[in-house]
């Protein structure tokens, strides 16, 4: 037999002061280690990331503010410590053949690394390199190639020239 009790709003009220409480803010308190109620969502998460291979992905869905992503990355922040590091890869440019770019193997961290000490060796080719064609060094020198070049040119129609009136040709 079914027996309806009838609740009142006072009887469904439970309170509590402050001091009952040893804490002052919820910022005092330690953050849960697992998410309560979500043991069949860990499991689901645990069997996913175990999948050994190539292919696989974890597609987690449920209303916005449930928690999914504090639940997916509290789980892999502590998995990633019981598996082996992996490597950072970077692709380089293969100038010979673009189609088949280099690959560069890493320890884990050094492909951020990589990535900012170009970004420095950039900037500073970007500030310097203009200065150094207003050198007096880098002048004189293509003063000179320019000499040497004008002389070489010089030389070579001279040959031709002479070659030329040998064979009774005119040059203009």
């Amino acid at each position: 037999m079914n027996s309806n009790t009838q609740l009142y709003p006072d009887s469904l009220y439970q309170h509590c002061s402050n001091e009952q409480l040893n804490f002052k803010s919820t910022a005092d308190l330690q953050s849960l280690s697992t998410i309560i109620g979500q043991s069949r969502a860990l499991d689901s998460v645990d069997f996913g990331v175990n999948i050994e291979g190539n292919g696989y992905n974890l597609f987690v869905m449920g209303d916005t503010g449930s928690g999914k992503y504090t639940l997916v990355k509290r789980f892999l922040d502590e998995h990633v410590q019981l598996r082996p590091h992996g490597q950072d890869w970077g692709y380089l440019h293969n100038f010979t053949d673009p189609q088949k770019p280099w690959y560069l193997a890493l320890p884990t961290g050094q492909g951020s690394q990589l990535v900012h000490d170009i970004e420095k060796v950039i900037a500073h080719l970007l500030e310097e390199l203009p200065h150094s064609f207003d050198d007096e060094y880098y002048r004189g020198r293509m003063r000179s190639i320019d000499e040497a070049s004008r002389k070489h040119r010089v030389r070579l129609f001279g040959i031709l020239q002479s070659e030329a009136d040998r064979k009774g040709i005119v040059l203009l």
